[in-house]
């Protein structure tokens, strides 16, 4: 079974993060540090079993990596795995991430270039895992509810706005500006489906389902959380002033749902989490056509996910 083991530095976690769960899509076993290693565990025996165990060593090039110790050190450790008679089977991989000083020792070895494209670099980086070409397709998405996200917090914070929003405190957010706000929780939603689908089209068990009183149960997996149905209204033909506030507007569900988008921020980043509404129902009155209704149904693939959970017990 390959195993691969990660060497990266700190400053470089978002798109470590990103290549591991790309590594975690198709199937490929991998040793991260902040994976393995226990509160209490000897850092340099947790290291030294992670590459014995390990059929390649990927090393993350960056202008912060090629200047940590630790980095060295792994790196060292590697090439003289690679060296020893004991071992045949440990592969250097470098993975440029950013444009620095290669070590020396590794001029001669082709590298995966990330500097121009992700895409390319992981092409690149499961070819020489050896990976069927069938699974070396990468589909990109945004990060889930980034825009949404990005939009509030041009104002404040996502817990600020909160707050404010459910207490009805803030009177300086005009129809304009929730309009945008909801455009891009749409957008957000339907993204978030795409990627989950995209995933559990894949056919391995990386997707789980899980509830509101459940942690995330591995790290190893991708879990999705379906929330209460979201009812918005968003029509041009107001019949009064009030409707132009934009928490009038939210009918239903959507304080609740921001606030597990903050509860679950940093995993819905790093896609551990997908955080979905069972349905989200846009209705507004626009002349002359009237009161209309959108909906995005999201029941049949948590009927799905249910069904796959009852078979695997």
């Amino acid at each position: 079974m390959r195993k691969v083991f990660i060497s990266y530095s700190r400053a470089d976690e978002s798109i470590v993060k990103r290549i591991c769960q790309d590594l975690d899509l198709r199937d490929i076993s991998y040793w991260r540090d902040v994976k393995e290693i226990k509160i209490g565990d000897s850092i340099s025996e947790k290291i030294e079993e992670g590459l014995q165990d390990s059929s390649y060593f990927c090393l993350c090039l960056s202008k912060a990596s090629v200047k940590r110790a630790w980095v060295i050190r792994e790196y060292r450790t590697a090439l003289n795995i690679q060296l020893s008679k004991s071992s045949e089977t440990m592969r250097i991989l470098p993975l440029l991430l950013e444009k620095c000083d290669i070590p020396d020792l590794l001029l001669d070895i082709r590298y995966a270039d990330f500097t121009d494209s992700y895409v390319s670099g992981m092409r690149q980086l499961f070819e020489s895992l050896g990976l069927p070409n069938g699974l070396t397709r990468i589909r990109t998405f945004d990060v889930p509810y980034a825009d949404l996200i990005a939009h509030i917090e041009k104002t404040e914070s996502l817990e600020s706005f909160l707050e404010a929003a459910k207490a009805k405190k803030r009177s300086d957010l005009d129809h304009s500006w929730a309009s945008r706000m909801f455009s891009r929780l749409e957008q957000g939603i339907k993204s978030t489906k795409k990627q989950v689908e995209y995933i559990m089209g894949l056919g391995r068990d990386t997707v789980m389902l899980m509830t509101e009183d459940q942690p995330v149960e591995s790290a190893e997996k991708c879990h999705v959380l379906f929330l209460p149905r979201i009812r918005i209204f968003s029509g041009y033909g107001f019949i009064s002033d009030d409707m132009v506030d934009p928490y009038i507007q939210a009918k239903e569900g959507l304080w609740e749902f921001l606030e597990n988008l903050i509860l679950y921020r940093d995993q819905i980043q790093s896609r551990r989490v997908f955080l979905l509404p069972e349905s989200y129902i846009k209705e507004g009155e626009s002349y002359p056509d009237g009161m209309w209704e959108d909906e995005i149904d999201n029941k049949p693939l948590r009927a799905r996910l249910e069904s796959k959970r009852v078979n695997e017990r």
